[in-house]
């Protein structure tokens, strides 16, 4: 039986699948390849493969696309360990931070300053005093045009 030497995207289209395919047979070394002193990749198929092969072309193919798919599950199923794990720790995280914070004091109290003999002064809070009439600005506009 004599055999061709094709490209890899040749093998593709005799064989009716894709570059990819091929590839990943070459991998696993299920098709038989060689490659030139430039690097080139090229694969052996028998001349009348294209005839023999459509059905075990269409098992390969399914074998392929599982076995790819096997491949992206494991992965995102690590991707969502790790995301999971990551998520674990920064709930952690948050849980030591907040038990460090201190209660707050209800509103009017705050903390006073020392007096100079250690002990706080209690202040009473004061609301804020509005401006008086002579220090507040007049706008601009009664600056300009008097009034």
């Amino acid at each position: 039986m004599s055999r061709d030497r094709v490209t890899v995207a040749e093998a593709a289209r005799r064989l009716g699948v894709t570059q990819a395919a091929i590839r990943k047979r070459i991998e696993r070394g299920t098709i038989e390849f060689d490659k030139d002193p430039e690097g080139l990749t090229y694969v052996r198929l028998d001349r009348d493969a294209k005839v023999n092969m459509s059905h075990d072309t269409l098992v390969e193919s399914l074998r392929e696309r599982i076995a790819d798919q096997q491949d992206q599950i494991a992965y995102l199923r690590k991707q969502l360990d790790e995301s999971n794990e990551a998520n674990r720790e920064n709930r952690r995280i948050i849980a030591a931070l907040t038990q460090r914070i201190p209660e707050l004091p209800p509103p009017g109290m705050r903390e006073q300053p020392e007096s100079s003999d250690g002990t706080a002064e209690r202040v009473n809070p004061s609301p804020p005093e509005e401006p008086r009439e002579e220090t507040r600005q007049r706008p601009w506009y009664q600056r300009w045009f008097g009034g």
